[in-house]
């Protein structure tokens, strides 16, 4: 059984990640937070999720992340850069599916979200988790940037592939303010 903890887990993203994670019997979902709803059963709030899930969101602070084999980050960007680091040296891997590891180059980083990034020294060793490109290196990985992996997972649990088994391993280029390119 794979312990996994969610940080930010009453965003859309958490609540996603949250509903794939409960029905996934290899996966025992110990710790999810929530800033604000911190003591309320996530039942309550999901009660999609009544009969799977007996947790109460934590504050962030309190809760015991470091027990986790994984932890998830569904956070705003400049979330997970200030506690991955803590996970990372306490052997837990960690998967941001925010921004916070998405650029490899830090400059082009901080110019695209106008902060400094705290752990510049884990960018580089941060695998982007898309399956169909980068299977055997995020086997190995202590840190997964996995904006897009969830909607590429259900599109395939749902026997929907979409473009998932054309894509080609290219670098994707988008627009930054100002006509600046960055590569993702």
């Amino acid at each position: 059984m794979i312990k996994v903890g969610i940080v930010g887990g009453t965003g859309y993203t958490g609540v996603e990640l949250l509903r794939l994670l409960a029905q996934h019997p290899e996966v025992q979902i110990v710790t999810i937070t929530s800033r604000g709803d911190a003591g309320t059963a996530v039942a309550s709030m999901f009660p999609s999720l009544r009969r799977t899930l007996d947790l109460k969101f934590e504050d962030p602070a309190c809760a015991d992340l470091k027990s986790c084999d994984v932890v998830f980050f569904a956070t705003p960007n400049g979330v997970a850069m200030q506690q991955a680091p803590a996970l990372l040296d306490a052997g837990v891997r960690v998967i941001d599916l925010a921004a916070d590891f998405r650029i490899k180059d830090v400059a082009e980083w901080e110019r695209w979200y106008a902060m400094r990034h705290s752990c510049p020294q884990w960018v580089d060793k941060a695998v982007y988790g898309l399956p169909e490109c980068n299977r055997a290196a995020i086997r190995t990985a202590a840190s997964i940037r996995a904006s897009t992996a969830i909607a590429a997972r259900r599109r395939r649990q749902a026997g929907r592939p979409g473009r998932g088994r054309r894509l080609r391993c290219l670098a994707a280029t988008r627009r930054a303010p100002g006509g600046r390119t960055a590569n993702w």
